[in-house]
């Protein structure tokens, strides 16, 4: 049996990125855009309660992803613990319960890829979400 030192115990752990808000957002914009044709919206996200804000999604949408599922699914934000619910990702991204009608605005329906990435990345630059949402 090898005896493993402490400094290589240490090494061996994955330490997951540090990322600001902004970098974030930018990052989950990019998967959106990428991976996917259309993203589904979630309709009234500013009045859900918190169990609904904590459930599963891919118990409540099974054919096409949300925004949500997306950042869930890629392996740097589970490293930083973000989990398929639309609390963890409010949390994880910094929104406000407010927010969320930005984000989702359409209520319900399909929104291009490309539509949402864009409204991610207004999220991302307060400026640009400034002008977008007034």
């Amino acid at each position: 049996m090898k005896h493993v030192t402490e400094k290589e115990i240490i090494s061996a752990v994955p330490i997951a990125p540090v990322m600001t808000r902004r970098e974030k957002l930018e990052h989950w914009a990019d998967l959106i855009g990428q991976q996917h044709d259309h993203v589904n919206l979630l309709h009234n996200l500013e009045k859900w309660d918190d169990d609904q804000l904590n459930s599963e999604l891919g118990i409540l949408y099974f054919m096409i992803p949300t925004a949500f599922q997306i950042g869930a699914e890629d392996p740097v934000f589970k490293a930083m613990g973000l989990i398929d619910t639309v609390a963890s990702a409010m949390n994880f991204f910094e929104i406000s319960q407010h927010d969320l009608h930005e984000f989702s605005c359409d209520c319900g329906g399909k929104i291009s890829n490309r539509k949402m990435a864009a409204r991610v990345r207004y999220f991302a630059n307060p400026t640009w979400r400034n002008w977008l949402f007034r």
